[in-house]
């Protein structure tokens, strides 16, 4: 059997929300409004969370249509906040989990706001039980705070644009679409580092989805 005829469209969303954490749980400091997500510092223990808030609008013509891929695309900032002379890319591979989307960003020097190691939001620990912040509610894989199907692409030390190619199981995962929220967790899976702009860095080097659709 041959596939239908496909009328192509791509969605393009920019990154509502983005932070980064490595090993801090429940500390006073998020750093959801700095220009970057330190993704594979600390040893390996920095990861991104990065959310796509979907419109009434987009979230119906998705639902409408048969997603069939898509792609995460992230610029580095090598000359972040708190970078001094910069952080360049080093070579790894960088993998994108399906994440919740029930987390703060928080700010930049908040008070316990944003999400870190052990926390998703004010006074709410990770995990599948509403608690509050404790070593005890650590980001958890296997389908609690993530899931571990993924996507991933290699980070070379002179990337400057990293496109993530992502399958359409990826994208739709914890019924992203009809709860109008895709987020994801980036993690280093075989060592490197990648120093992410965020959206507070520019409109122009933001987090980006692209979805492409069929109809």
């Amino acid at each position: 059997a041959t596939d239908a005829p496909c009328t192509p469209m791509t969605v393009t969303i920019e990154a509502t929300a983005d932070t980064s954490f490595a090993s801090t749980c429940a500390g006073t400091v998020t750093n959801g409004g700095t220009d970057n997500m330190h993704v594979g510092l600390d040893n390996g223990a920095g990861v991104g969370l990065v959310r796509f808030d979907l419109g009434d609008d987009t979230a119906a013509k998705l639902q409408s249509r048969r997603i069939i891929g898509g792609r995460l695309r992230l610029h580095s900032n090598r000359n972040c906040q708190g970078c001094g002379l910069g952080l360049d890319p080093q070579s790894g591979t960088m993998s994108v989990h399906p994440l919740r989307p029930d987390w703060d960003e928080g700010t930049s020097g908040g008070l316990a706001a944003g999400a870190d190691r052990c926390r998703r939001a004010k006074g709410k620990g990770w995990g599948a039980a509403d608690r509050a912040p404790s070593s005890d509610t650590k980001i958890t894989g296997g389908g609690v705070d993530f899931d571990e199907s993924s996507d991933s692409a290699l980070v070379a030390a002179d990337t400057d644009e990293l496109t993530i190619q992502l399958r359409p199981e990826v994208i739709s995962a914890r019924g992203s679409i009809a709860a109008k929220q895709i987020a994801f967790v980036l993690r280093m899976v075989s060592g490197g580092r990648m120093i992410v702009a965020t959206h507070e860095e520019s409109a122009a080097l933001a987090p980006r989805l692209e979805i492409d659709t069929c109809e």
